[in-house]
This record gives C-alpha cells, sequence and structure tokens, in this order.
C-alpha cells in the first residue's frame, strides 16, 4: 500500500511538473504572437508606405511622359460651361493634387507636390498669393464658408489653417502619426475635418488649434473625406475601398459600410442634396452610392485610375479625371 501511494505521488509530481511547463511555454507562444503582431503592423505601414510612393512615383512618370497635361505642364487650367478654356495658371514646380474653390467663386487654392500651396485670382488671370511652410508634398485644401481662411493637407503629417487676410501661417494642426491627406471645413463652422494614412479621423476646432474628437473605424489608411452641404454627415474611404458613413453626432462608430473594393477608393464627394455620394476608385470606376440605403451603381468610362469626381450644382452630373488623362461628364 505505501509503496501504490508512494507511485501515486511520483505521478502527480510529474504531472504537476508537466502542467507548469505547459503554462511556460504557454506564455512564450502569447509573447511570440505579440512580437508577431507588432511585425506584421510593421510591415503593413512599410506595405502602406511603399504604396503611396508607388503613386508619387506614377505620378511623376506620368508628367515626365506627358500623358496628363495637368501633371506635365504644373499648370491649373480653369474650363467653362461649353469646354473651353477659361484660364491657364502657371507657376507650380511640380504636379498639381488638388484645388478648392473660394467660397464666392473668385479665386481658386491649388496644391502641389512643391510643397506649396498658391492661390490664383481669376480676375487677374495670375497667381496672387503662395503659402509655402509644408515641408512634403501638399495633398488637399479647403476654404472657410467666410473665405478668410485657408486649410492645407501634407505629407508632413500636418494641416495648417491660413489667415488670407494677412497671408500669415496661422495655426499648425499636429496629432497625425502619418500623411494627412485630405481637409475639409465642416460647413459654416470652425471645426476641421482631416483624414490621414494613420488610419484615422480628426475633427480640429481651429480657433483653439486643438483636436475635439479622434475618429477609428477604418483599418487601413484613409485617403479622403467629406461632409455634406447640411454638415450632420461625413463620408470618409481608405486604401482597400471602405467607405464609412458617419453621423456628426455620434462618432464612436460608422452609421453604415460600403464596400467599394477591393481597390483603393481615392475620393468621396456628397452631392448636393446630401442623398448620393460619388467615389472615385482605383478600378477605373466611380461608383454612385445612395446614402440612405447604401445602394450602389457602378459607372465606367475611364481607362485608368479615377483620382477625383465631384458634382454639379444641380447635382444630377458627375464629373471626374484619372490617370488615363481623360475628363468624364455623365
Amino acid at each position: 500500500m505505501q509503496r501504490e501511494r508512494h507511485f501515486h505521488q511520483l505521478q502527480y509530481q510529474k504531472v504537476a511538473e508537466d502542467k507548469n511547463r505547459l503554462i511556460e511555454d504557454f506564455k512564450q507562444i502569447e509573447k511570440s504572437l505579440e512580437s508577431f503582431k507588432l511585425v506584421l503592423r510593421q510591415l503593413d505601414d512599410k506595405y502602406q508606405t511603399a504604396l503611396r510612393q508607388k503613386m508619387l512615383i506614377s505620378l511623376e512618370k506620368e508628367r515626365l511622359q506627358s500623358i496628363s497635361q495637368l501633371s506635365c505642364d504644373v499648370t491649373c487650367v480653369l474650363i467653362g460651361q461649353v469646354g473651353q478654356m477659361l484660364l491657364t495658371g502657371e507657376g507650380h514646380s511640380d504636379w498639381l493634387s488638388g484645388c478648392c474653390f473660394h467660397p464666392d467663386g473668385s479665386k481658386l487654392a491649388t496644391t502641389s507636390g512643391d510643397t506649396t500651396v498658391r492661390l490664383w485670382d481669376f480676375s487677374k488671370g495670375c497667381c496672387v498669393c503662395t503659402l509655402s511652410i509644408h515641408s512634403q508634398p501638399t495633398w488637399s485644401c479647403s476654404f472657410h464658408s467666410c473665405g478668410h481662411f485657408l486649410a492645407s493637407c501634407s505629407a508632413d503629417k500636418t494641416a495648417r489653417v491660413w489667415d488670407l487676410n494677412s497671408q500669415c501661417r496661422g495655426l499648425t494642426l499636429r496629432g497625425h502619426t502619418a500623411s494627412v491627406n485630405s481637409v475639409c471645413f465642416l460647413p459654416f463652422s470652425d471645426l476641421l475635418l482631416t483624414c490621414s494614412s494613420d488610419k484615422t479621423l480628426t475633427l480640429w476646432d481651429t480657433r483653439l488649434g486643438v483636436s475635439t474628437t479622434s475618429i477609428n473605424g477604418h483599418l487601413h489608411p484613409c485617403n479622403h473625406a467629406a461632409v455634406s452641404l447640411a454638415g450632420d454627415v461625413f463620408a470618409s474611404c481608405d486604401y482597400q475601398g471602405v467607405v464609412n458613413l458617419w453621423d456628426v453626432r455620434k462618432l464612436a462608430s460608422a452609421v453604415a459600410t460600403v464596400d467599394a473594393g477591393p481597390f483603393s477608393t481615392n475620393q468621396v464627394v456628397f452631392s448636393p442634396s446630401g442623398k448620393m455620394l460619388a467615389v472615385a476608385c482605383s478600378d477605373s470606376s466611380v461608383r454612385l452610392v445612395e446614402v440612405d440605403s447604401c445602394a450602389i451603381n457602378r459607372l465606367a468610362g475611364h481607362r485608368d485610375v479615377v483620382q477625383s469626381v465631384t458634382f454639379d450644382h444641380t447635382g444630377e452630373t458627375v464629373m471626374s479625371s484619372g490617370n488615363d488623362g481623360l475628363i468624364n461628364i455623365t
């Protein structure tokens, strides 16, 4: 009996030792898993950076090969209602990335790979102001509803608000950890919406220069964000074709998600009524999304990546441009 008891004690000790060893092995596996997650995140960030570098190289290639007039001669072109050229502005020394009309329609702001933001006066037919404080390419710009302030964003991870009356650099908005890809003032508001390659969106109080809300929801770098004219809803899109709709009053999570992937979605814009959303896609299409139902209609016509899209003032016509050098009117 004593011998059997001793045998069972030894067996129990062995099982306990095996248990402790398994627990230690499990802990080591957990630590290894965490390290692998970190490596995967780093690889994903490098991958997204490489995608953006690829885009920059592609733009530069197009500029050198004279594929696109906008990228080749580094000019901004104003086109009239029947397609005639009204104004050509020369001044940027590198490719153009974005533009925005002044609220009164008298001026145009442009952003460029030369790191500057330029303001063009249509009546004078020339550049009247060059804003140069960003250290890397500027991607997007947006006028305040009053027309006295202009916001810009850059690959230098910042957004800036400029006082156009004094040409003062104004506020520098810091907080994003990667390129800031778009800026947009909320209508008749001092709030500014930014989106970034760090996969977040941020609302800023431009009077104080502080972030009021950081918005998470994308799993991939955000390319663009836009606000409806009513100012109550905004949309954002990312590298994997995901489009999120957000209620300004409830930013904890997106109110709707539309999958336009797997290709990148490059720009979003609301119709004047706010009932439709146009999305520029890298699969050479434009997607029209009904905001209420999220129903999608695909518009073809381009032969390459669609970079930009907008509605006319009636909301019945969609205009898009892409890497094929075409401007499509649908």
